[in-house]
């Protein structure tokens, strides 16, 4: 019998990775290993961490600069 299953909210997740988190960062949050985190990841958005965060981190970088963009236009 294998240990119960812990719960990942996975918009947490894409807000961390947009925020520029790594995947170990990430599965430190929710307290479980890295590996078992990436095997998750990849059923839940069937595609790679590392992929997935490539596109995705870029997201978080562009809209700091846009509010640092809108706080200087003020």
């Amino acid at each position: 019998m294998g240990r119960h299953e812990k719960p990942i909210n996975w918009k947490i997740v894409e807000t961390q990775i947009e925020a520029g988190c790594t995947g170990p960062e990430i599965a430190a949050y929710f307290r479980i290993h890295h590996k078992t985190f990436y095997e998750r990841f990849e059923q839940e958005y069937d595609i790679g961490f590392p992929a997935y965060s490539a596109e995705f981190a870029k997201c978080g970088e562009s809209n700091i600069k846009y509010i640092q963009y809108q706080k200087a236009m003020e």
